[in-house]
């Protein structure tokens, strides 16, 4: 990997992989740093110029821990920190490449979900739907879901990264977009989209109050992004 420490040791076989990020609604955010709060994760992988303790557990801005619910194993690659997508403050491309090409290189994956906002105003008249899902065709093929996401619709950051190298290397990958109205933390959002991480990744978890993580006392969290801002 060219940005991760990582136990390998400890890296599960046939594991789902999930991550999201800030953006619209920071659905992504606010839903793994859920994840991170009110499961009983272990930390495996580390990127970023600082460490702490947590609940006992060594973190780093961004995170990947293991986690295994019964017979099911996850990977959860979680922002501790915000790693902007959009907006004046947004990550490069190339950021975002090396990060999902370090996460694509592990081996054996049963499938990766990477989670996202849509703005509300891109929904079309009719339509009842308060997740769009888009899966690669391999994914597709491995579990049947079909894309739900209109047409011309364009997508940046780490949700365009993933899917073009998760189609190139056929790997199973889906995209689950929540629609939200706002670049603010939509809570409402961020507890349909882990009502949906139950129904296609299995995944209990509760869901009734959005746990936040607060870094405030981290200080200069990411400063050694600088060459991909």
């Amino acid at each position: 990997m060219e940005l991760f420490h990582v136990r390998w040791e400890d890296i599960p076989e046939n594991a789902t992989l999930i991550m999201g990020f800030s953006g619209w609604g920071n659905l992504g955010h606010l839903v793994m740093n859920h994840l991170a709060e009110v499961l009983p994760v272990e930390p495996v992988g580390f990127f970023g110029n600082s460490t702490w303790y947590h609940k006992g557990r060594l973190e780093a801005p961004m995170t990947l821990y293991q986690y295994i619910q019964e017979e099911q194993k996850y990977l959860f690659l979680c922002p501790r920190v915000m790693f902007p997508v959009v907006g004046e403050e947004a990550l490069q491309s190339e950021f975002w490449e090396l990060l999902v090409e370090d996460m694509l290189s592990i081996e054996r994956l049963k499938q990766v979900i990477i989670i996202a906002g849509l703005r509300e105003e891109t929904r079309s008249f009719g339509n009842k739907d308060w997740v769009a899902l888009i899966p690669t065709r391999d994914y597709q093929e491995k579990f049947g879901i079909k894309r739900t996401l209109e047409n011309h619709l364009s997508m940046v950051g780490p949700l365009s990264v993933t899917l073009m190298k998760a189609t190139a290397d056929k790997v199973p990958a889906l995209a689950i977009l929540g629609y939200c109205g706002t670049y603010q933390a939509d809570y409402v959002a961020a507890k349909v989209v882990l009502e949906a991480l139950e129904e296609y990744a299995e995944l209990r978890v509760g869901r009734e109050h959005i746990i936040e993580f607060d870094a405030s006392f981290i200080a200069e969290p990411i400063e050694d992004l600088e060459d991909f801002i």
